[in-house]
């Protein structure tokens, strides 16, 4: 089962004590090849575009070691829990993050020790198994998008967009 409010609310309060602003989405993987686990085991995880306020120092490194070392982000895997990509602030940057936000699962992850030995274990894309993307699609009618897309702010801050979508 995935609480999609609880894992909202995690990543809202983690990232908006932080005093950035942001959009999430919740996001299925399925993982394909887990020692000792028959089958394939869907992953829920989430990926946020976040920004700080125009004048705001932010340290991406020393975010990311804070956010992983949080008890709000736990990984099963023994996998880097959160991974910050900083970006530029172009159009063509935002509409490649925004279309990334929102991309189909049409890949499954394969997970693999960690060659650059930063944590025990990665993730590769792989192709989907036979019958995966119907079952995944399945789960996935059952959601509205609403239900998955979600804002970030810092606590009781002036961004409406806390409220939006809905």
């Amino acid at each position: 089962m995935l609480d999609l409010v609880s894992l909202k609310n995690a990543v809202r309060l983690c990232i908006g004590r932080l005093g950035l602003h942001g959009i999430g989405i919740v996001e299925v993987d399925l993982l394909r090849n887990l020692t000792g686990e028959p089958g394939r085991r869907l992953a829920g995880h989430v990926h946020v575009y976040a920004w700080a306020q125009p004048g705001t120092k932010f340290r991406s490194k020393t975010v990311q070691d804070k956010l992983c070392e949080s008890r709000a982000f736990p990984n099963f895997l023994n996998a880097r829990s959160v991974v910050i990509k900083p970006i530029r602030r172009t159009e063509v940057s935002v509409a490649r993050v925004a279309g990334y936000l929102v991309k189909y699962p049409s890949r499954a992850k394969r997970v693999l020790p960690d060659p650059k030995g930063i944590s025990e274990r990665v993730f590769r894309d792989s192709k989907l198994p036979r019958g995966s993307a119907s079952r995944l699609a399945e789960l996935l009618s059952h959601v509205e998008f609403g239900d998955v897309l979600f804002t970030v702010g810092p606590p009781g801050g002036t961004s409406k967009t806390r409220s939006w979508p809905g």
